[in-house]
């Protein structure tokens, strides 16, 4: 798992860990972590992934701020389109709800970015057949995302918070 800050993107350690990893053939995942602090973005991380490492990703889960600003309430699925919600000390209790309706859109337009890129790579004119006619099955989309990754073609990028265990369970799903 390759952890980016996500207040300060691709860092210099970043390029030596990626090297190290395509050198002894580990296939990748990003994590995100600090998506919690108020400086956090993520926008441009599929974009520096890209233009500085060569890397084609795409997210599975995005980081949902808090709406009072500060903080971080849960992430959203994108492959099983639901809002994750962590309590606990450890975030060990996980809560699955509708995807609230003001990130609705954000969270359809980032999958079909998802679903675009997983297709191109794994060249699956199924999947997007799927997608299109509303049959995309959960199992569909984890299966090319895990083809993809281990094909090293594609990068599924995850964020989260691991100081306050926020999206760390799905990772490790």
């Amino acid at each position: 798992i390759l952890v980016l800050d996500g207040v300060e993107g691709v860092q210099p350690q970043t390029y030596m860990v990626n090297n190290q990893m395509s050198r002894y053939g580990v296939p990748k995942i990003v994590f995100v972590n600090k998506c919690d602090r108020d400086e956090a973005s993520v926008d441009l991380i599929t974009e520096q992934l890209y233009n500085k490492l060569g890397l084609k990703s795409a997210f599975v889960s995005i980081p949902v701020p808090s709406q009072n600003g500060s903080g971080l309430e849960g992430v959203i699925d994108l492959v099983g389109m639901q809002y994750l919600v962590f309590s606990g000390n450890h975030g060990e209790n996980i809560q699955s709800q509708p995807i609230p309706e003001r990130l609705l859109s954000r969270a359809v337009e980032l999958r079909e970015t998802l679903i675009g890129e997983l297709s191109s790579i794994i060249q699956s004119e199924e999947l997007l057949e799927a997608y299109s006619s509303d049959r995309l099955e959960t199992d569909m989309l984890n299966s090319a995302i895990r083809r993809a990754t281990i094909s090293y073609g594609f990068v599924p990028i995850f964020s989260g918070s691991a100081l306050k265990s926020i999206g760390i369970q799905p990772v490790l799903e």
